[in-house]
């Protein structure tokens, strides 16, 4: 279901379909559009769909989709979600001055049909509070110079945006950290290789080979190592059962899960707390 938290109201010609901030609670179709989307994900994840391509979107992912560029998201996980609708024309419109984008531009126009960028940090929180402070100034009706100040926080949002921006041979480099951040976060789940594989939207063994040359781990292994670390820091600092932290770290094989541990640790979980008291 597609829940409007804020209202929609028509006003500039470069912000097409406003600026609003959207509850996801269900998954969204494949569609396009006849104009330029932006959206930054606040809270919550989703697999965006774009293309045919499946990448995992956390707070701070951003996507610029371009006219006639089919996108969808599947697995919303209570997604809230920023939105921009604005003319193809953007740049034109708003007076950029070319020469300063370095061909940066091409974000927006040409053959390139969508663009992923990623805020971290104190910047994501920096660009959420000026998308919010957007979304209030289009609203107030009564405000004589809404519309400049819209033209103000649009340039400077694009500012950023084009500033931050990766060429596409390290939109790989960015998936592959996406799905590190999706196992820290999800370990105790059940995570299996092949959705791995499908999350990071590349094939099986190009998938295996990026991560491996980027963490030093093949995919499967880099889980376990997070799973053994979080297990650790249960067993020497809680007093939870043993049992109990192999299902916490993703293991419902008790076996299963004192066997990994010694074959990471050299030594059985309950003889280290023993040792550790």
């Amino acid at each position: 279901m597609l829940e409007f938290v804020q209202s929609k109201c028509q006003l500039s010609h470069l912000l097409l379909g406003g600026v609003v901030s959207m509850e996801l609670t269900s998954d969204v179709k494949q569609h396009h559009h006849n104009y330029v989307e932006i959206f930054i994900i606040i809270s919550g994840s989703a697999v965006h769909v774009v293309n045919g391509k499946r990448e995992g979107c956390y707070p701070g992912y951003v996507s610029v989709i371009n006219v006639g560029c089919n996108h969808g998201f599947e697995k919303v996980n209570n997604l809230n979600v920023i939105n921009l609708s604005c003319t193809p024309d953007l740049f034109e419109r708003l007076n950029f001055n070319f020469a300063l984008l370095n061909g940066k531009e091409m974000v927006f126009q040409g053959n390139k049909l969508y663009s992923t960028i990623k805020f971290k940090g104190m910047l994501f929180y920096e660009v959420k509070n000026l998308l919010t402070n957007m979304i209030e100034i289009f609203q107030n009706l009564e405000d004589k110079d809404r519309e400049a100040k819209l033209r103000i926080y649009l340039g400077i949002f694009l500012t950023i945006l084009l500033q931050n921006y990766k060429k596409s041979e390290n939109i790989s480099i960015m998936q592959l950290e996406e799905i590190a951040n999706y196992i820290d976060s999800h370990y105790s789940e059940n995570i299996t290789l092949e959705s791995l594989v499908k999350r990071s939207g590349m094939c099986r063994s190009l998938f295996i080979s990026k991560f491996k040359e980027n963490f030093g781990l093949t995919p499967i292994k880099y889980l376990n190592f997070v799973r053994m670390n979080n297990a650790c820091e249960l067993l020497f600092n809680t007093d939870m059962q043993i049992k109990e932290i192999a299902i916490k770290c993703g293991f419902y094989d008790g076996n299963y899960f004192i066997k990994q541990y010694k074959e990471h640790f050299g030594t059985a979980p309950a003889k280290s707390r023993k040792n550790l008291i």
